[in-house]
């Protein structure tokens, strides 16, 4: 112990414990101030905490392992004494523990179980900064359980870079207690990289190592974001290091997987005159100490989960960090000495980057928080969260539970509900594992031999996929190589779940049923075959198999795992059983569900009903039937919604009409008239369309309605009346022959009309009360445009004469009077007229 009373936290341990004494508190101390190494210890032999127990949550379990480890070989004691850790499938306590470290919903279980936490002082939130839901939530119900049971209970929040406004006003006004680093010099340096390729990455860290262990002295940590790239730079490493020009330098990865073996081996120190490089995932930012540790090479990225609420499917993406975990890692190269920070971006991109991680709740399925709420005896959203889910993610999580029948349609949990969350895994594997017994039932099989099968798949399901480097996704092959490889760390959590059924694990397992299984975890992922390798999810998402999977000639298939991927459109199949559709029908009745529908089909371009049975999003079959009359309706209140006014098929009369109507409102003083804009007609097809469209279903159908008919009576018959004769729909000629007006637009009237039909004229027709004269398009014979003009007087005294000429040259034989103005109206050639005993002169 004596060693760490150097570390900065022992400055201000007493001052905090004194603070305890009366209220809640949160430390800040930067990386290597002793949080975690020195003042647990502290607090333990502290007489505030001597009669009751102190328990830690700690967010990583690979941290928990080693800061327990720690701690006991202070005190000269093995794991499990003093100093003991529970995670899930793994606890090292006895009676004489006094610390004890928990790890994800350890901490959960224990309120649930003992609300009050009565043997406890004191609860530890360790790495906050973090914001790790499982943190978040079991700091919510120890609130409520300080408030509600036991005020003596004390809450102590810790964190190297956590913004702390309105955290100790959060926590019933917790004092807070700063503490200043030791943290050596650190010199920042910003390499900023143009990488297209992860190939390229790799490639430009394998230079710049080498080009590190040249020039620095000290072992090396490289941040990457997956284990693959981890995978592919130990592999660069391995083959461009020779030991003759650097020495003896161990490449060593470090991520959440591996064994506790490699892991060790990439924590514990070298030995004299070697070094080390570790290349990590955001495991390596807090809590884990690393000997030796002088260099940093940050890649600036970290792997980020987030539960995509369209598609209901978890999102993978790699991403930039937050300047806190870019603090957080550059610290790990200043513990020991003066240290060297390598960052592959620029100072400019740095101060664009995010303060602070986004806290896990906005980003995660809540489902399992939206049971522990219920089972707690409270609703999520009304538990003091320091952040909210979204109404979208209560409403995602709503449905899963009811679909995993853990609660009733009144958002009350069941029986079944309750019994899945003893279980303390997350409700989908809970429902697998309690629907053994009732597949068994309904299968008449051996209750052991298909809740062996559920404990196994359970085990795989939440486990690493011990072939997941086969291109394939058939979970019966991965039961074959367990089935031979039984020190498979897969057993031990299978044995835990057959511990928690009170069942007895045997490997005779019905392998016919895993799709069974499996759907009863995931009755949301039922598959069907699209096309090749594309399915649909009962979700309505897509998924795709890899190419030549032997899955890939299933019609039906239970997807027991897979993944979406930063723009791909389908997620990514990695487990899975095929699944028959009878299978489906026996096992999940209830899931099935017959109704109708009734669409516009673009490609018939008509309305079509079909009955359909359907499996959550997929049409297991269909046929068709006849649509009601309100269906209709409401189909083409659909299809008008996506529409403009002049995408619909108006007939030239009815467009005329409109026209006409909104040309009166011009030049009308009344204010009576109804808005016959393009979106005001719109907004009244409830009025004047969709009426007559109870039994229209086709677009044929629709285009030959009487438009006109349909819009006139929007209009009261009096002001149809004044349009009428306001705005004539045609006009005597003085060939006594009526002509259609057009009207375009509101400010013209056109009348094509042949000019002999206008001889004798002498004035220009106008309407409107005379107020808009009409624009006249003078036709040949053959009815071709001779003249446009509006002023019919002009042109008879004006350029008529050389049309005249032109006419008289072209149509010999019709007349072409020297006057029009006083001349007689007639389409009658020149041999007509003079049979008449009429001049053609």
């Amino acid at each position: 112990m004596s060693t760490s009373l150097s570390l900065p936290v022992a400055n201000v341990a007493d001052e905090l414990i004194s603070n305890l004494r009366t209220s809640n508190a949160v430390l800040i101390a930067p990386p290597g101030a002793g949080k975690s190494t020195y003042l647990p210890l502290k607090l333990i032999n502290s007489d505030l905490f001597s009669h009751k127990k102190i328990v830690m949550l700690q967010p990583r379990r690979l941290a928990a392992r080693n800061i327990a480890s720690y701690l006991a070989s202070q005190l000269g004691e093995s794991v499990g004494e003093t100093i003991g850790y529970r995670i899930r499938g793994e606890s090292r306590v006895s009676p004489k523990t006094r610390l004890e470290i928990v790890t994800e919903g350890v901490l959960t279980r224990m309120l649930q179980n003992d609300p009050e936490l009565s043997d406890v002082g004191l609860v530890v939130f360790d790495e906050f900064h973090e914001r790790n839901l499982h943190a978040d939530f079991s700091l919510a119900l120890c609130l409520e359980s300080q408030q509600a049971f036991r005020e003596g209970l004390r809450l102590l929040v810790m964190s190297a870079t956590l913004a702390v406004d309105g955290l100790t006003d959060y926590l019933n006004e917790a004092e807070l207690v700063e503490c200043e680093g030791r943290q050596f010099p650190i010199d920042v340096r910003y390499l900023p990289q143009k990488h297209q390729t992860n190939q390229a990455l790799l490639s430009s860290l394998s230079n710049l190592t080498q080009q590190v262990l040249e020039q620095e002295q000290g072992n090396i940590l490289i941040f990457l974001p997956t284990t693959r790239l981890i995978k592919g730079l130990v592999d660069l490493l391995d083959e461009g290091l020779d030991d003759k020009e650097y020495g003896i330098v161990h490449i060593c990865p470090l991520y959440g997987d591996l064994s506790l073996a490699q892991q060790t081996k990439a924590i514990d120190p070298t030995g004299e005159g070697e070094r080390k490089v570790v290349v990590a995932t955001n495991i390596a930012e807090t809590s884990l100490t690393i000997e030796g540790i002088r260099i940093v090479i940050d890649s600036g990225l970290e792997n980020r989960a987030s539960f995509n609420l369209t598609r209901g499917i978890t999102q993978v993406e790699s991403v930039r960090i937050a300047k806190a975990s870019a603090t957080q890692r550059a610290g790990r190269a200043g513990r020991l000495e003066a240290g060297v920070v390598y960052r592959l971006w620029s100072e400019e991109q740095h101060a664009r980057l995010a303060e602070n991680v986004v806290p896990q709740i906005r980003s995660t399925d809540i489902t399992p928080f939206i049971l522990d709420a219920l089972v707690w005896g409270s609703s999520l959203e009304s538990l003091p969260l320091l952040d909210k889910p979204s109404e979208a993610q209560i409403k995602q999580g709503t449905s899963i539970l009811q679909n995993l029948r853990a609660i009733d349609d009144a958002m009350a949990l069941t029986t079944h509900g309750r019994n899945m969350h003893a279980l303390g895994c997350h409700p989908r594997i809970a429902n697998m594992l309690l629907s053994a017994s009732k597949v068994a039932s309904e299968e008449d099989e051996s209750v052991d031999r298909v809740q062996s099968l559920a404990c196994i798949l359970a085990a795989l399901l939440e486990g690493k996929d011990p072939l997941h480097k086969s291109g394939n996704s058939d979970i019966y092959l991965r039961l074959q190589y367990l089935q031979k490889n039984k020190k498979h760390s897969l057993w031990q959590d299978a044995r835990h779940w057959a511990k928690r059924l009170k069942a007895s694990l045997t490997l005779e397992w019905p392998l016919d049923l895993i799709p069974v299984l499996v759907a009863h975890a995931y009755p949301d992922h039922i598959a069907k075959l699209r096309n090749q390798t594309a399915y649909q999810l009962s979700c309505g998402s897509g998924a795709m198999l890899a190419d030549g999977d032997s899955l890939s000639a299933s019609s039906w298939l239970a997807v027991g795992k897979l993944m979406l991927f930063k723009d791909s459109a389908n997620a990514s199949i990695s487990l899975a059983a095929g699944i028959s559709l009878v299978q489906l029908e026996t096992h999940f009745s209830y899931l099935f569900e017959e109704k109708s529908d009734c669409l516009w089909q673009e490609s018939s371009q008509r309305i079509e009903a079909r009955e359909l049975t359907a499996f959550g999003r997929i049409t297991v079959s269909k046929k068709p039937c006849s649509a009601s009359t309100q269906e209709i309706e409401q189909v083409w209140r659909q299809k008008l919604s996506t529409m403009s006014f002049e995408e619909l098929p108006l007939s030239d009369k009815a467009k005329s009409w409109v026209n006409r109507v909104k040309m009166a409102q011009h030049y009308s003083d009344s204010e009576l008239w109804p808005d016959f804009s393009d979106a005001g007609l719109m907004e009244q097809i409830d009025e004047w369309l969709l009426p007559y469209l109870s039994e229209v279903v086709t677009w044929s159908a629709f285009q030959k309605l009487d438009w006109e008919a349909m819009l006139k009576p929007l209009l009261s018959y009096d002001l149809q009346q004044r349009i009428i004769s306001l705005l004539p729909e045609s006009i005597e000629l003085p060939s006594g022959r009526n002509a259609k007006l057009d009207y375009v637009g509101l400010d013209k009237v056109v009348l094509s009309v042949r000019m002999q039909e206008m001889y004798g004229l002498s004035s220009h027709p106008a309407i409107a009360d005379n107020k808009l004269p009409i624009v006249i398009e003078l036709l040949s014979p053959r009815q071709t445009p001779i003249q446009i003009t509006q002023d019919l007087p002009g042109f008879w005294s004006s350029s008529y004469q050389q049309v005249r000429k032109d006419m008289k040259s072209q149509y010999p034989k019709h007349f072409w009077p020297e006057d029009p103005s006083v001349a007689e109206a007639s389409l009658k050639t020149n041999r007509q007229l003079r049979a008449q005993g009429k001049s053609t002169e």
